[in-house]
């Protein structure tokens, strides 16, 4: 089931994707009209950039498109950073809790009647529920919500200081 949902996602972003490069006018020679939005947002840009690169800097339209890929990635990049930030940290709770699964699927493993089955198809779902849901990204439940102190005066803090030494 999970292979057949990535399979249509992905082929659904490949028609997709393919639909969408085609979503410009022709003439009868096929040169673009300039009529549609994806050539608008995205072909005219970059092909004036990479003319810009080629023509006014002279490095000519294979460095041009090297060029642009490069400020493309840069653009890109902290999108990049952040996914692969948010696996590591997945990857560090997953493997922090791992002792503690394996003791709960060795249990697993080992039941042989339908009860022991179900109780540590229940420890395991406790465990997950009360500390470590790696999906929460948080290891141990948050605590409840408290008001805000507010700072004692400081006459107050002076008295306290004073009478502490003397009791």
């Amino acid at each position: 089931m999970k292979n057949l949902k990535r399979w249509m996602i992905g082929s659904g972003l490949f028609g997709m994707l393919i639909f969408l490069s085609g979503c410009v006018k022709t003439d009868s020679t096929g040169t673009p009209t300039g009529e549609g939005i994806i050539y608008n947002l995205l072909v005219k840009p970059m092909s004036h950039l990479i003319t810009f690169f080629a023509e006014n800097w002279g490095l000519g339209f294979g460095w041009s498109i090297i060029l642009l890929t490069m400020i493309v990635r840069l653009i890109i990049l902290p999108l990049g950073l952040n996914q692969m930030k948010k696996s590591m940290i997945q990857q560090e709770k997953m493997a922090a809790i791992k002792p503690h699964m394996d003791v709960i699927n060795e249990k697993m493993k080992t039941a042989t009647t339908p009860e022991d089955k179900m109780a540590a198809q229940q420890e395991l779902q406790q465990f997950y529920k009360d500390k470590h849901d790696p999906t929460t990204h948080s290891h141990t439940p948050r605590p409840p919500a408290r008001a805000a102190r507010r700072p004692e005066p400081r006459a107050r803090q002076l008295e306290k200081t004073r009478k502490a030494p003397g009791a």
